[in-house]
């Protein structure tokens, strides 16, 4: 690993094993069938022995492939369409499809295949008029690519891709075996005839391996509807009705004894939760009974009653705690159980049709169908049955009968008899060569084209979906394929896959892997500081209003921040403090009870016990804490809209100057008056346990202990003249990055934008620059702003909202930056997206 790197080249490796590329791949890479294509891929290539680079090459990538072809090449190929078409091709024109062929071909035959697979994919449909004309341009175009090429060099897989008939500028999906009969007529059958065939070998197959699939029910595990989706349905043909009742009957037999055994565990935790409830009815009375007795007390000192009674409560509210516990616990394997019963109720009674909608879905395309149908065939082609042989003899005997034009199947006869006797031999071995040298063709082709992608997108830079679709290839490009090598650039010379510096990417590599282990689970803390609370106190000079107008408006803020999933610590009159982890939420719930005086305010006090004293880290830390900051801004400023015309009422009298009788406007109050009610809000994160603590304080309330409580409350300490500020650290920033799945490392894509634009965010990416980097989420922003030099004992000095040029870090084994030695975080700012917002209701 790079022992010195740039902040950007940080930031960048935080995205490198990431959830955002993880969910790139998914969806614009179409991870889930770019796999199943390459599965089936991989198994025809298994199945026919055949050696080829592409097998090698295709388990490099987990998702699309996607080959650039710049816009003069686009340009100058649809010309060569065209010309290919008329069948006016020039000779440049043949010397650039030949070129571009041989030098892919020099560099393997899986560059061959893909590249093949792109000009497929970029004929314009426009210039077929039917399917006669693709298959000519398509023949046309083999004969241009293996012209003049060396026979030797054109390997199996290779040879196959270009195989007649190749379709040019027609959607394979639309293609059916009605529309091969021409070939299929060179094999004696026409495509009614193949279909039959195929029809009566695959029925018969099903119904010889279905011993096979109700023998692994059987040995197989299956308590409910889960276990049986499980099931390897995939491995089999479709199954007959016959075996779906089979299948159903022994899925509801295996329930029945599953039965037996949750009725059993039902009996158990029913009488544990007796237990229990009984156990708490007695301490309940126990304990009410005492209280009664200190009730009764006729003493004099009342303060002392009321301590012992007030001490008794709260001995009464902890065990209650405890049992309370246990009862949820209860609850919660009751719950369990009752789903489990629930589901073994639906499995007692699976019928066969229940089954058939557990099974993988059927491909709709036809040839897809059969051709994944007979590669699933091939054990059973061997033998064929007595029975599939009469069958078969049966249906072309009535087929030829019925026929006026009987020429192509008398390809088929025996030609022992005087009648027409098909040959059976014959019949199997064509229909076989019909997959093998028309269909498999056409459906690996068909597989192929599908794991690759053009480069650069078509973008409508007009509507907003296809630019988000635009700037999520950007990133995946960007970010994950070119730094990985695995971006494909085809010419008539030259390199096709992009150098890269090796050491760079396993620098990379290795400082994500780093992040990760550090930073990818942490808790995080939250201090807010209210902007011109000494100012209104000197103002108002007058604590008892000054103490309504901020409970007023902290308890917008308390209600802002209940919304996340923090941990509210404390209010420290001009501020207060946050935390969030895994436990956050529920552990401030459990531990605290709140009343409300009859002046309405709210009092609260902790019921915690010693074991919840306890810090969980969360992957999303970094994110619900600047979620919940965003959230209490916003109330913030909502707070300001709604009050600020009674800021004369609160503040006294300001002159005219400062503002007007009924057109008052928010702008033309004084600065001081406009950082009233503003935030500074602080994040930092961290580990439990090293960074951060959670335990009593000297007074037994519960409270933060650790260096990212004063981290917060520095960060806190960012300002703006007229906003809000929230500023966070570095690891906030990587925990954020690494578990959030959606979000841009560049400007996204605006309608004004064009292709141009798609290169230089590419670039931009690629070059890591250390200048003008935002990073844009879902609701906001986040830019870097300064450096917190960690050692700087001034803690006015600590903070510097500038990064120098050329400024390298390293990271050391704590997971703290350093710089010569100097330990720092990087500051960065949050701020929300800038839209217009209506008021809420």
């Amino acid at each position: 690993m790079k022992t010195k790197f740039t902040p950007a080249f940080l930031e960048l490796a935080s995205t490198f094993e990431s959830r955002l590329l993880d969910t790139l791949e998914e969806t614009v890479g179409e991870k889930s069938r770019f796999e199943y294509y390459r599965s089936l891929l991989v198994r025809y290539l298994k199945s026919r022995t055949i050696k080829t680079t592409f097998s090698d090459f295709i388990k490099e990538h987990s998702s699309k492939i996607f080959i650039e072809v710049t816009s003069e090449d686009i340009a100058y190929l649809r010309d060569i369409f065209v010309r290919l078409k008329e069948d006016k091709l020039y000779k440049k024109d043949k010397k650039f499809l030949s070129d571009l062929f041989l030098n892919a071909l020099d560099k393997g035959d899986h560059y061959f295949i893909i590249l093949l697979s792109a000009l497929i994919n970029l004929y314009p449909a426009e210039l077929v008029e039917d399917l006669q004309t693709s298959i000519l341009i398509g023949k046309r175009l083999i004969d241009v690519i293996t012209e003049g090429m060396p026979e030797e060099k054109i390997k199996p897989l290779a040879r196959l891709m270009i195989r007649e008939p190749l379709f040019l500028g027609f959607p394979l999906q639309k293609l059916s075996i009605g529309e091969l009969g021409h070939f299929l007529a060179h094999y004696g059958l026409t495509p009614s005839v193949f279909i039959k065939i195929h029809d009566i070998l695959i029925e018969d197959f099903t119904e010889r391996e279905a011993g096979d699939i109700i023998s692994l029910s059987k040995n197989s595990e299956i308590t409910n509807t889960q276990t049986l989706r499980n099931f390897p349905f995939g491995d089999f043909f479709v199954p007959s009705n016959n075996t779906l009742q089979t299948l159903s009957k022994i899925a509801s037999q295996k329930a029945g004894k599953a039965k037996r055994k949750l009725m059993d565990r039902d009996r158990v935790l029913d009488s544990k939760d007796m237990k229990v409830r009984e156990e708490t009815n007695k301490f309940l009375q126990k304990s009410l009974n005492k209280l009664q007795r200190l009730v009764d007390v006729k003493s004099k000192d009342l303060s002392a009653a009321l301590a012992n009674i007030q001490e008794e409560i709260t001995k009464l509210e902890e065990t209650l705690k405890l049992h309370v516990r246990m009862v949820q616990e209860l609850d919660g394997s009751a719950s369990t159980l009752k789903n489990e019963i629930d589901q073994n109720k639906v499995l007692l009674g699976i019928k066969s049709q229940d089954i058939l909608t557990l099974l993988p879905p059927v491909p709709s395309w036809q040839i897809e169908k059969m051709v994944i149908e007979f590669w699933h065939a091939q054990p059973f082609l061997a033998i064929i049955s007595s029975a599939s042989e009469k069958a078969i003899i049966h249906f072309l005997r009535k087929t030829e009968r019925a026929t006026k034009d009987n020429q192509v199947l008398l390809k088929l006869s025996s030609g022992s008899k005087r009648s027409f006797w098909p040959d059976t031999h014959k019949v199997i071995y064509n229909y076989k060569l019909v997959f093998y040298e028309i269909l498999e063709a056409i459906f690996v082709r068909y597989l192929i084209s599908n794991m690759i992608e053009i480069w650069p997108p078509s973008i409508d830079f007009d509507n907003p979906r296809s630019r988000i679709t635009g700037d999520k290839k950007i990133h995946l490009v960007g970010l994950d394929l070119l730094p990985r090598s695995k971006f494909y650039r085809f010419s008539k010379g030259g390199k096709i896959r992009p150098k890269i510096d090796k050491e760079e990417l396993e620098s990379k590599v290795e400082l994500s892997r780093v992040l990760r282990k550090k930073f990818s689970s942490l808790v995080s803390t939250l201090v807010y500081d209210i902007r011109g609370s000494t100012f209104m106190s000197h103002r108002l000079r007058d604590a008892e209003r000054e103490r309504a107008i901020l409970s007023l408006f902290q308890s917008r803020i308390f209600e802002a921040a209940k919304r996340g999933s923090s941990f509210i610590l404390k209010d420290t009159g001009d501020g207060g403090i946050l935390w969030f982890g895994s436990n956050s939420q529920k552990l401030y719930r459990n531990i605290y009870k709140t009343s409300h005086t009859r002046s309405g305010s709210m009092v609260r006090y902790s019921t915690a016990l010693e074991d919840e004293f306890n810090l969980l880290p969360h992957l999303n830390s970094g994110e619900m804490a600047i979620r919940t900051a965003l959230n209490m801004v916003k109330s913030a400023e909502k707070f300001v809209r709604e009050n600020y015309v009674k800021y004369r009422g609160w503040f006294g009298e300001i002159t005219e100057k400062e503002i007007f009788h009924e057109g008052i406007t928010y702008a033309l109050l004084p600065p001081q008056f406009k950082s009233l009610f503003r935030l500074g809000i602080g994040i930092a994160s961290g580990s439990p346990g090293k960074d951060l603590i959670f335990t009593p304080n000297a007074f037994g309330d519960p409270d933060l202990n650790g260096i990212l409580v004063d981290e917060a409350a520095l960060l806190s300490s960012g300002k703006s003249p007229e906003r809000s500020v929230i500023l966070i650290d570095n690891n906030t920033l990587i925990n954020l990055m690494l578990n959030s799945d959606n979000y841009l490392c560049v400007d996204p894509l605006t309608s004004g934008d064009s292709e141009k634009e798609i290169m230089n965010k590419l670039l931009y990416l690629l070059k890591g620059e250390d200048k003008d980097r935002s990073f844009f989420f879902d609701g906001f922003s986040v830019s870097p702003v300064g450096i917190y030099h960690l050692d700087e004992q001034d803690k006015r000095k600590a903070i510097k909202f500038d990064i120098p040029e050329d400024f390298k870090i390293s990271i050391n084994e704590k997971g703290e930056l350093e710089n010569k030695k100097e330990r720092f975080k990087i500051i960065y700012e949050v701020l929300p997206e800038e839209k217009e917002e209506k008021d809420e209701e």
